[in-house]
């Protein structure tokens, strides 16, 4: 073959990989968010959602009311039923703070990813996750079936990047952390 065809085959495969390519950066899920338990109406915790490097949503949590920010997930214990685990280790061993519990959510549309999982470090169960923005809010969904239906939602409302260093300044200062 000619090698100025091979090279414009090559020209424009890259720029149509390009031009597929998503920018998630602006998407409305992207944040900080504090989860609000829905009875009482108390702050539970503070995530931190983003996208990683394979285009998929996750969350950590990144200040829970207080918990020493040093705290293990030793609830986590459920291994071989967490469906592919974003990280190395067991997850009992890790800290509460820091670690994708919510993790691998796929890109639907503008503010909705679905498909992904959450595990709660309080309890250790794991959950298929999803989440939907609306009206300036977060509602995470997590169930126990991959199709949502037998399940719970739970709205999380935005926090300033300000108000959580806050929150982490007090929380280091309150149990002796530099």
């Amino acid at each position: 073959m000619n090698k100025k065809f091979l090279f414009f085959v090559l020209i424009v495969s890259l720029a149509t990989v390009g031009a597929f390519a998503q920018d998630y950066s602006n998407d409305p899920a992207i944040g900080y968010w504090k989860s609000v338990d829905d009875k009482s109406g108390e702050v539970t915790g503070v995530w931190n959602v983003y996208v990683a490097d394979d285009n998929k949503l996750y969350g950590e949590l990144v200040w829970i009311p207080d918990d020493d920010p040093r705290s293990l997930a030793t609830a986590c214990t459920k291994v071989n039923k967490y469906d592919d685990i974003p990280f190395e280790g067991n997850p009992a061993e890790r800290t509460v703070l820091n670690t994708p519990w919510l993790y691998k959510l796929e890109y639907e549309s503008e503010g909705v990813w679905k498909k992904g999982h959450i595990i709660d470090p309080s309890d250790g169960n794991h959950y298929y996750g999803g989440i939907t923005y609306e009206d300036g809010k977060l509602s995470m969904r997590g169930s126990l079936d991959k199709r949502g239906w037998l399940g719970r939602s739970q709205i999380w409302e935005p926090i300033e990047k300000a108000e959580v260093d806050k929150l982490i300044a007090e929380a280091n200062a309150k149990f002796g952390i530099n």
